[in-house]
């Protein structure tokens, strides 16, 4: 099962780049316009997600959509 979380980034090229889950093997992440990217995780890394994305500091603001 995956679960995908909308995460604001603090700015465009970080966005871009879609990087900010690339330590969690199996993670996708897209740039989807401005800011936002859309990842998509193994809901057994949710956790290990949740934790690198409250860390980084190019993170805005994250939510776990299912």
């Amino acid at each position: 099962m995956t679960t995908t979380i909308k995460i604001e980034m603090s700015n465009n090229s970080d966005a871009r780049r879609a990087d900010v889950l690339r330590s969690i093997r199996g993670a996708s992440c897209r740039h989807n316009g401005g800011k936002i990217v859309i990842a998509t995780v193994d809901s057994d890394d949710l956790d290990a997600a949740r934790e690198l994305l409250k860390e980084s500091h190019a993170v805005k603001s994250f939510e776990v959509r299912s």
